[in-house]
């Protein structure tokens, strides 16, 4: 699994992490299954314009540039324009980058402005691939770096038309995570290795999932105090561990997982948008064992 450093956990922590999408509608390009491919380089994203399907699609994003990234892909709802869209996520960055900063307002204007629905989140040079549900409708995909305090957020959109075609079923997957209002369903033990994930959001509020590897005598309280202002060095390592893109309410999509023998912790740092709270205060924190 790629590798998730202090940096940028700093963007993670932001709720635009997975809000990104907006209209547009250029060029038009059919592809076929096996040309879903979206490519970051050179500052441009790069893909098929328009796709042609109901249902899960394998999707490939490559990024070939020198810094992490979020590369994901949301529907917009009907109404919503691109330009609403951008100073919306414009505002949720500025809002999390202040010292007294309360994002909670513009992320319920995004919430009713698009659907998230996954992606990958990507080391320099790397590339990954994820199931999306993708119905008729409007899209756009995304690529962010940056993000949080001297730390410029930098996204890049990609206007992407999805019409009626082929009916496709979603994959098999070998593991099912479901989060909740404020809560992960992990077992006390799972597999190590390579396997397919089905993640879906059935709370009412959007959830993603960091997930770290403890160090030696750490536990899921040590790693929710560091999150709270990431003082001191942290009690996880950014090696081997896993990143659960982001989705809103009643969103399901598949991502590939590898994780290797050990301890590991699974948090929502999102913020309640009642209380402002990040989402592991209110429980959204699992300890698990992988063998």
């Amino acid at each position: 699994m790629k590798k998730i450093n202090q940096a940028s956990l700093s963007r993670l922590y932001g709720v635009s992490v997975f809000l990104f999408v907006l209209l547009g509608a250029t060029l038009i390009q059919i592809v076929s299954a096996q040309e879903l491919t979206y490519t970051f380089e050179n500052a441009t994203l790069s893909g098929p314009k328009t796709i042609a399907v109901n249902g899960f699609r394998d999707i490939s994003f490559v990024n070939n540039s020198d810094t992490e990234l979020d590369m994901s892909v949301a529907r917009l709802h009907d109404g919503a324009t691109r330009q609403n869209y951008i100073s919306v996520d414009k505002a949720i960055n500025d809002a999390l980058s202040a010292e007294e900063g309360d994002a909670r307002q513009p992320i319920g204007e995004l919430i009713s402005l698009a659907d998230a629905v996954g992606g990958v989140h990507l080391a320099s040079d790397t590339q990954g691939s994820a199931y999306l549900k993708l119905e008729p409708g409007r899209y756009l995909v995304t690529a962010a770096s940056g993000g949080g305090p001297g730390d410029p957020y930098k996204p890049t959109y990609l206007n992407v038309t999805v019409t009626e075609g082929e009916r496709a079923e979603a994959p098999t997957a070998d593991f099912s995570l479901h989060m909740v209002d404020f809560h992960f369903d992990f077992p006390e033990t799972m597999r190590a290795g390579e396997q397919l994930w089905e993640v879906a959001n059935t709370g009412s509020q959007p959830h993603f999932a960091l997930i770290f590897r403890l160090l030696e005598g750490k536990t899921a309280e040590d790693v929710t105090a560091w999150m709270t202002d990431f003082s001191g060095p942290p009690p996880v390592e950014f090696e081997g561990g896993a990143f659960v893109q982001g989705l809103t309410s009643g969103q399901t999509y598949y991502t590939p997982v590898t994780l290797m023998p050990g301890t590991y912790v699974a948090v929502c740092p999102l913020p309640n948008l009642a209380t402002g709270e990040p989402h592991f205060a209110d429980g959204m924190v699992s300890t698990f064992t992988v063998q």
